[in-house]
C-alpha cells in the first residue's frame, strides 16, 4: 500500500535523475536540446502507439522498454521536465537559445494537450509564464522573507505534508466541526514539523 500518495513524483523524478546521470556519464549533456527533441518524438511515438493499440503488438523486448519508461513517466512527464530545463538555461545564460528552444517548447506544449486536454495545457501555458517572467528577474519584488521560509521549507512539507495533515485534522473533527479551523491548524502543524526537518 502507498505510504502518501503524494510520493508518486518521486519516482518520476528518481528515473528523471537516473536519465540526466546516465546523458552525463555519455557526454551527451552537452547536446541536450537535440537530446531533448528526441526525447519528445520519443514520447509522441510512445503515445500514438499505446493510443492505437499498437504498443502490445511491439516485439516483446522493445514492448517491455518502453512499458517500463511508462510506468518510469519520464516519457509521460518529459514535456515538464524539458520546460523546466529551458527555464533554468535562461536563468544561468541570461539568455533563450531560440533555435533550439523553440521546436522544444512547442513539442512540449502539443504533447500537453495531446496527453491531456485544453485545460492542462492552459496550466501548463501559465506555469511556464510565470516561470519565464521569474526568469526575467522581473518578480524579485516578491523576494520576502514569508515566501523564501515557504521556499526553503517546501520540499519538507511536501514529503510530509498529506498523511501528517489527515491525522491531525481526524483527530480534530473529533472535537470541532469547524472545517477552516481544523485545516488552518492541520496545516500550521505540517508548516512546524517541515521547519524541524529543514
Amino acid at each position: 500500500r502507498p505510504v502518501d500518495g503524494a510520493y508518486w513524483s518521486l519516482q518520476v523524478e528518481l528515473f528523471f535523475y537516473v536519465c540526466i546521470f546516465t546523458l552525463y556519464k555519455l557526454n551527451l549533456l552537452k547536446h541536450i536540446k537535440p537530446v531533448l527533441i528526441l526525447w519528445l518524438s520519443l514520447a509522441f511515438i510512445q503515445f500514438s502507439l499505446n493510443s492505437h493499440g499498437y504498443l502490445d503488438q511491439l516485439p516483446d523486448w522493445l514492448h517491455m522498454g518502453v512499458k517500463i519508461f511508462k510506468i518510469a513517466g519520464v516519457l509521460v512527464w518529459i514535456h515538464l521536465f524539458a520546460l523546466g530545463m529551458i527555464i533554468y538555461r535562461r536563468m544561468k545564460d541570461g539568455h533563450y537559445q531560440w533555435p533550439w528552444d523553440i521546436p522544444i517548447v512547442a513539442l512540449c506544449l502539443a504533447y500537453a494537450y495531446m496527453d491531456h486536454d485544453g485545460q492542462y495545457l492552459a496550466l501548463v501555458v501559465g506555469l511556464l509564464a510565470v516561470f519565464g517572467v521569474l526568469a526575467q528577474g522581473w518578480l524579485k519584488h516578491i523576494s520576502i522573507r514569508p515566501l523564501v521560509f515557504l521556499g526553503t521549507i517546501s520540499y519538507s512539507l511536501y514529503l510530509i505534508h498529506q498523511n501528517i495533515s489527515y491525522v491531525v485534522m481526524r483527530e480534530l473533527y473529533k472535537v470541532s466541526s469547524n472545517a477552516s479551523l481544523n485545516l488552518l491548524i492541520a496545516l500550521s502543524m505540517a508548516i512546524l514539523i517541515a521547519s524541524g526537518i529543514t
